[in-house]
């Protein structure tokens, strides 16, 4: 369910922090905004997991809490800043002016003052289809069925993948990648689809806990998955 899946990304999480893997290298691919395994909820929690090394306690502005180093997305498109929708960056200044700057490649320092604020998402956890055009080199993803139903497939774990450039960590069950490489309401495209079920397959497979999600994490082959 939802709160397991949520200690599975914390877990994955701890142990790549603990493998000393910089918290730039890891980002959290979900399939949707909403519900436990949602970016909102996975954002608030990861906030403090992959905070800065030099800690700030945040500061409220325009109804949300930042602080410096906080990852941050764009979400439309601003052309009179000249930052568009899907653009990652890092707060670097919170100020007392309620005014918050944020650096985006390209050495772009940008201010968002008052209600352009509202622009910027946390971006610890993002949305499989907002990450297009990005690549880290460690990605978590997650797909529960029961938290992600209809939005399982082909093209969502494809494009999920291949976002990564070292290791895809999936968070996962069988019932959930069965649904994703069926392609239910999809044409079929994507040929990885059947690569991810093989590998599958094969793992050697451990009882988990009672209550916990069993995480494997072995980027042998470029592909980690519960």
């Amino acid at each position: 369910n939802g709160d397991q899946g949520r200690r599975a990304v914390m877990r994955m999480v701890e142990d790549l922090l603990a493998q000393e893997v910089d918290r730039d290298d890891i980002v959290v691919l979900t399939p949707r905004h909403s519900g436990q395994l949602g970016t909102t909820a996975l954002n608030y929690m990861l906030s403090d997991a992959l905070k800065a090394a030099d800690y700030y306690y945040p500061r409220k502005v325009y109804g949300r809490w930042w602080r410096l180093g906080d990852r941050v997305m764009q979400t439309v498109n601003n052309r009179m800043k000249g930052v568009f929708n899907g653009e990652v960056g890092e707060i670097i200044e919170v100020n007392r002016d309620k005014s918050v700057v944020v650096a985006f490649d390209g050495g772009r320092e940008i201010v968002y003052k008052g209600g352009e604020v509202s622009e910027l998402d946390l971006a610890y956890a993002m949305t499989v289809h907002k990450s297009q055009g990005s690549q880290y080199p460690h990605v978590i993803m997650t797909l529960l069925a029961p938290e992600h139903g209809q939005l399982l497939s082909k093209a969502l774990l494809y494009t999920g993948i291949t976002r990564a450039t070292q290791c895809v960590h999936v968070i996962s069950d069988k019932e959930s990648i069965m649904l994703a490489v069926q392609g239910v309401n999809e044409r079929p495209r994507w040929t990885i689809g059947r690569a991810v079920h093989l590998e599958m397959l094969k793992a050697k497979r451990t009882s988990p806990a009672p209550d916990e999600p069993d995480v494997k994490n072995d980027c042998r082959r470029g592909l980690a998955w519960n």
